[in-house]
């Protein structure tokens, strides 16, 4: 019988933080590096908008984080214990993709399916410590009462965005809070032995666990009280 190799714990791990990782430097550098652009007032999604210079460089991305996050998702539910979180990122990495299928300026009907897409990718980032939270009370108050107030922020400030004059600012602030989350979780389970081992080459045997085995314990390094 053939084994499907998949990314191991370590690689997974990886996976979750370089998503979040390769994005954010996108817009970062991309974002200073543009005339006429400003970072505060204009969204992220206008740096890969039909004709702009920056456009292939912010496509991959997008790019980057659609498939490096949906590769990391299960360390999310190592980490925290939470199913519907990894789902929730798996979904964010499902709307990065679809924004950048439909990038802005090509047609109108376009245009409405990419505020569509950012809208299920804006819900997802916001559920995705959210729903961690509701896992967490196992691993102490401080990292439940952490994920809380990342959702919050981040949800806060995604809606402020809509039409605000600092759009830009505002976009930023709400993915960039769960950004940063989700490489904190990645952090988590590359520093624990048993969250974060694996084969050297970053894959393992798609083969079922022992009877007795059990693979990671979540909840395991979250900050505690």
């Amino acid at each position: 019988m053939t084994r499907r190799r998949r990314l191991s714990p370590r690689g997974a791990a990886v996976a979750l933080a370089a998503g979040p990782l390769a994005f954010v430097t996108a817009w970062a550098v991309l974002g200073t590096g543009r005339p006429g652009y400003s970072p505060r007032h204009t969204t992220i999604s206008h740096l890969a908008e039909k004709g702009a210079s920056s456009a292939p460089g912010m496509t991959l991305g997008f790019l980057a984080f659609a498939v490096l996050v949906p590769l990391g998702a299960r360390t999310i539910e190592r980490v925290t214990g939470s199913a519907g979180a990894r789902r929730a990122a798996i979904g964010a990495g499902a709307g990065s993709l679809a924004v950048a299928a439909f990038a802005l300026g090509y047609s109108t009907a376009g245009d409405r399916l990419h505020v569509a897409a950012a809208s299920v990718t804006y819900g997802s980032m916001v559920l995705i410590p959210l729903l961690a939270a509701r896992s967490l009370a196992h691993a102490g108050r401080r990292g439940r009462v952490l994920s809380l107030v990342v959702g919050a922020w981040s949800a806060l400030a995604l809606a402020a965005s809509a039409g605000a004059v600092d759009a830009g600012g505002l976009q930023r602030l709400g993915l960039g809070l769960v950004d940063l989350w989700l490489v904190v979780v990645a952090a988590i389970a590359l520093g624990d032995p048993a969250l974060g081992g694996g084969r050297q080459d970053g894959f393992t045997d798609d083969a079922p666990l022992p009877a007795g085995v059990i693979e990671g314990r979540p909840g395991q390094g979250l900050p505690r009280t």
